[in-house]
């Protein structure tokens, strides 16, 4: 009886190493697999071309402490993407936004469709002041779709806050999109046109901005 107790003894002891490694080569496992996302992480950050922004100033004067926004440089604006709305919607004339009342043709629509609103601040790094009535900005989706007055089954609009943008001043606008299909935002990209002064001069370049 005591040896058959003392077999059991070591066998305990033996099954509680066995556990106790088990354990040890988990937990090492575990570490490393930290040791290696901390790694990739960091060489994703290093790769990264972002620029963020805090605090920017609006025309209202009210500064926005908590924004952390992704800012893109075309000609003499920046553009950061603070909000995006994407839904789908009934056709209903009592709730067009400005882009379906800039569009007739909504009205032969399905009795659903989509539509996106994505909000941008846009600063003006110009020495002049900046023409938005002469702004356009034109978004293609994920999938390639294009948003303009070209298309029968697509179509855009941006409106800006301002009609025309000081030097060194920041402004809101707001790019309405409609679609008959879902519109994919999972990445996007702006064409931006070029900016005129009031001169009517041109003082910044036309270009293409990416947003993910």
């Amino acid at each position: 009886m005591k040896k058959s107790i003392a077999l059991l003894t070591i066998a305990s002891a033996a099954l509680v190493l066995t556990a106790c490694d088990q354990d040890d080569a988990a937990t090492a496992n575990l570490r490393g697999e930290v040791a290696a996302l901390k790694a990739e992480n960091s060489s994703l950050r290093n790769r990264t071309t972002d620029t963020r922004v805090r605090d920017l100033d609006d025309d209202d004067g009210e500064d926005e402490d908590e924004a952390d926004y992704v800012v893109r440089h075309v000609g003499v604006l920046t553009l950061a993407v603070t909000d995006i709305e994407n839904d789908g919607v009934d056709n209903n004339p009592d709730e067009y936004s400005p882009v379906e009342r800039a569009y007739p043709e909504i009205q032969d629509w399905p009795a659903e469709y989509y539509r996106a609103e994505i909000v941008l601040h846009v600063k003006n790094l110009a020495a002049d002041d900046v023409d938005l009535t002469k702004q356009t900005i034109e978004l293609t989706d994920a999938l390639g779709r294009r948003y303009t007055d070209a298309t029968s089954d697509t179509f855009g609009k941006v409106v800006f806050s301002v009609d025309e943008l000081a030097s060194g001043h920041t402004t809101t606008a707001i790019l309405y999109v409609v679609g008959k299909r879902r519109i994919n935002l999972n990445h996007f990209h702006m064409s931006v046109g070029p900016q005129y002064a009031a001169s009517g001069k041109i003082v910044g370049a036309e270009g293409t901005i990416n947003f993910r």
